[in-house]
């Protein structure tokens, strides 16, 4: 049984472009086909995993409950409503009683914030939160879907197989995003710190629109809209799955 259509999606992905954009990524490996650097991912003990699990799923129990897709995806919806608001929220300046609170000078300075240290613990304090939720969504499509039919049980099965498989490879992508982050914060500060500044205090406000910092915070904020979009993937692919099911079957 192959994969939804959701897992091959990650070579359009807005992250994928939005790194080419910002200069974080080499576009020839970016533009790679995404199914060549998914296979150099998985090594040879990983293949034998993935065998295996692929040749015991005639051999699967299935337990048949009846699963709602248009619950499975109200709740997909929510939680995903839920950590946009996130992002968004604690990435804008001036909003208040984020979980995660944004690095601000305390006198609206640049000069204050040189060092990249305090976003890149912002950043990594995100991707925690991204990750918990989005396990919990998956764990429960999995119960959702694997109930409806054998044939997405096997596919319960495979997800679960793939996803042991990817994990470690999973968590060193994730975690150079905000390095390569820092690419960008240190290009930005330069551009401003080296160029001449006009003879006017409202050059050096940082969270103006135009602004040094304020950029980098947008392109922040984008970075992790789109990560979230590449972590939620395989959670819709199971939802499209139950959802086409339960099409069928009717």
């Amino acid at each position: 049984m192959s994969q939804p259509s959701t897992y091959a999606t990650l070579n359009s992905s807005r992250l994928v472009r939005l790194l080419f954009e910002l200069s974080l990524t080499d576009s020839k490996a970016s533009q790679q086909n995404f199914g060549e650097r998914l296979g150099s991912l998985i090594d040879f003990s990983n293949s034998i995993i993935l065998s295996a699990a692929h040749g015991q799923l005639k051999g699967v129990d299935f337990e048949h409950y009846t699963p709602s897709a248009e619950k499975a995806k109200q709740e997909f919806l929510k939680v995903r409503a839920t950590m946009v608001e996130a992002i968004i929220k604690s990435t804008t300046l001036g909003s208040e009683n984020n979980r995660i609170i944004l690095p601000t000078p305390s006198n609206k300075s640049p000069k204050e914030l040189k060092e990249y240290d305090s976003y890149l613990r912002f950043y990594v304090s995100h991707q925690r939160h991204m990750a918990f939720k989005v396990e919990y969504l998956r764990l429960m499509m999995r119960d959702e879907v694997s109930g409806f039919s054998p044939k997405l049980t096997q596919l319960s099965v495979l997800d679960t197989a793939l996803d042991n498989a990817l994990v470690s490879h999973s968590r060193r992508f994730f975690s150079a995003l905000p390095k390569l982050m820092e690419k960008r914060f240190i290009h930005l500060r330069d551009e401003y710190f080296n160029d001449p500044q006009p003879d006017s205090e409202q050059a050096d406000v940082w969270y103006v629109e135009g602004g040094w910092l304020n950029q980098f915070l947008k392109e922040l904020q984008s970075l992790l809209l789109a990560e979230l979009e590449v972590r939620l993937q395989p959670v819709l692919g199971l939802l499209e799955a139950l959802n086409q099911e339960e099409i069928t079957a009717q």
